[in-house]
């Protein structure tokens, strides 16, 4: 990595219990400046993993979207217009986290570091939640020996409503 040229921001998109060391690598091998902004994609974790690079002057922070990425191809045809969360302690972090969500089309919403642990668990229940809604809704259709185009137009007609709450 030290061989990489200066940049203005630096996405870690790693596995929740790799973005410390990959922060921790980034503070060794990469000269940060104070205009550097590191930021992680996790709902999970704080700014506070990025510890490394903030000893070295950089900026961190963090924007999770309020999605599911559970498939490339509908994932990134579907992220514009949904919400994300940007977690940062400085201003200027804030500020061009807010630039980033608005250039992917998301509506930023700001998340204290001490609310993240709630902020996650809530819409990890939510998810959870949907998925057995959808779950238990496809084995009711199944059961109601709708055909294949009938059983669509209904879960299109389901989705829709799920979506609107």
């Amino acid at each position: 990595m030290s061989d990489l040229p200066p940049v203005d921001v630096v996405i870690i998109a790693t596995p929740d219990n790799a973005i410390e060391a990959t922060a921790e690598r980034l503070a060794r091998e990469v000269e940060l400046s104070p205009q550097t902004l590191v930021l992680h994609l996790s709902g999970a974790k704080t700014i506070q993993v990025l510890q490394a690079v903030t000893a070295q002057g950089a900026l961190a922070g963090s924007l999770h979207p309020v999605f599911a990425f559970a498939n490339v191809e509908h994932s990134v045809a579907h992220l514009a217009g949904n919400l994300c969360a940007i977690e940062a302690e400085h201003a200027q972090a804030v500020e061009i986290l807010q630039q980033l969500a608005n250039a992917l089309g998301l509506t930023a919403f700001v998340m204290p570091s001490e609310y993240k642990a709630r902020y996650h668990a809530a819409m990890t229940a939510e998810e959870q939640a949907a998925y057995r809604v959808w779950a238990q809704m496809t084995l009711n259709l199944a059961a109601a020996r709708l055909d294949k185009q009938s059983v669509e137009k209904v879960q299109a007609v389901l989705n829709s409503g799920i979506k609107s709450v």
